[in-house]
């Protein structure tokens, strides 16, 4: 029989072509109940230098586009609460004046020149609490885009996540489909040598033959399919993923994502800046001080200012009605706020019930794969003894062994959903990060 080549090369060669890092990155990150295997020295060195996905996701944070956005939306709601404060004290201001006029004096025409300087001080006493109302207001959204913030890292971690554990089962399905090749051409081996002793016909040699070309597609599948996986994995966290440990990811519990919750506070920011009508229509009342710094008018006036303060009050109210119309805007942007807080907690609640039954399948599923894998085992075991004693065909046994190895391929199918289960159900309660081992915001200098 021709031999066939090593499905160990044709995986790392598979992944020099296809990425051209692969060689370069030891075994990622395993799955969920997937502990590692100690049959391969490698494997144990790679575990053994193997980091947390939290310290991966903690230099790729800072540098994803998403989470840059948001931190820069926050510092800028830090800047407008600022701006918004500084209201409340008063604003200097230095006036100069430099000029030349003709002016009558006492029935004389006088050519004066006028070169004057003059300090000013303006606060603002009374505009109806409008000042007040928009700090409340600005506070709310400085917390909202906080929240913001918080909600791109959670989400940036569940993409980075979800690949790692995607990565993970196939690796574990790379491992099956490396035992089924083994398991293969060891059978194939068998069946030459007893076709040579004249036990078995050549149609069973093609069998055994067949079988192994279809195990080598399937292994050539699964090493494109991580190679995309490690090739996504990488652009996500902007470096060549190293070795990851096994993630164990706890149950969520009760919570709220950040999204809602920085819809809610600018739904409460909106509201806030609904004002009565009152004092809509309130005066404004202004404070004004000057003081002369220097006076160069000649001829000089018969008065000068020295110095002099005077209150003004302007009560203005726009005859087409811009005032109340502008109320009513505020008021029903505030409405569509709340409504938008309506419609995101309902849509929550949905997914969160449609996730219910996936979670309680997967485990579910756990447990009944693994029941047919422990029947599997045991039919393998009598097949090869009843093949031995001539009371088995091998194309039963190759089946018994396959049957096999898509239960255990199964059953890391069904861990990889139940995390991913598990995963989307920690960001719907918003502690995702908590899980992970992340802070809810970036380190700040």
């Amino acid at each position: 029989m021709r031999r066939r080549p090593d499905p160990r090369h044709l995986r790392a060669g598979a992944l020099a072509a296809g990425l051209l890092l692969a060689l370069q990155i030891g075994s990622p990150l395993q799955a969920q109940t997937n502990p590692p295997s100690d049959s391969n020295t490698a494997a144990r060195s790679s575990a053994a230098a193997a980091i947390p996905l939290a310290d991966l996701l903690a230099r790729a944070l800072p540098h994803d586009p998403q989470v840059r956005v948001a931190d820069a939306l926050r510092q800028a709601a830090e800047d407008r609460l600022r701006q918004i404060r500084s209201r409340f004290a008063p604003v200097l201001g230095v006036a100069t004046t430099y000029g030349r006029s003709q002016d009558a004096e006492l029935f004389r025409s006088i050519d004066r020149t006028t070169d004057r300087a003059e300090a000013t001080l303006r606060w603002n006493l009374y505009n109806g609490g409008a000042d007040r109302v928009e700090l409340d207001a600005a506070e709310r959204e400085l917390e909202a885009s906080g929240e913001d913030l918080r909600r791109a890292r959670e989400e940036v971690s569940e993409r980075v996540t979800e690949v790692a554990l995607d990565l993970a089962r196939l690796d574990a399905q790379l491992e099956r489909g490396e035992q089924r090749i083994a398991v293969i051409r060891r059978l194939a081996q068998q069946v030459s040598l007893q076709a040579e002793l004249g036990r078995l016909s050549d149609a069973d040699l093609r069998q055994a033959t067949a079988s192994l070309v279809d195990a080598e597609l399937a292994l050539d599948q699964l090493v494109g399919d991580r190679a995309g996986a490690l090739a996504r994995l990488a652009v996500l966290v902007n470096e060549l993923p190293p070795p990851l440990q096994p993630l164990f990811l706890p149950t969520a519990g009760d919570g709220e994502p950040a999204s809602l919750r920085a819809s809610r506070l600018r739904a409460e920011a909106a509201r806030l800046r609904v004002r009565p009508l009152q004092s809509v229509l309130a005066p404004r009342v202004d404070m004004d001080l000057r003081k002369r710094l220097s006076e160069r008018t000649q001829p000089s006036a018969t008065s000068e200012l020295q110095r002099g303060w005077t209150l003004n009050m302007r009560f203005e109210f726009p005859l087409g009605g811009e005032t109340v119309y502008r109320r009513d805007e505020v008021e029903h942007r505030a409405e569509a706020a709340e409504a938008e807080v309506m419609r995101q907690s309902q849509l929550l609640q949905a997914e969160r019930a449609a996730l219910a039954p996936r979670l309680q399948g997967a485990e579910r599923g756990i447990v009944l794969v693994g029941r047919q894998v422990e029947q599997l085992d045991a039919l393998v075991r009598s097949g090869e003894a009843q093949f031995e004693a001539g009371r088995r065909t091998l194309q039963q046994l190759i089946q018994a062994h396959e049957a096999r190895l898509a239960a255990l391929q199964r059953l890391e199918d069904q861990r990889f959903r139940l995390a991913s289960a598990r995963l989307r159900e920690l960001a719907l309660a918003g502690r995702l990060l908590l899980a992970l081992g992340l802070a809810a915001e970036p380190n700040r200098p």
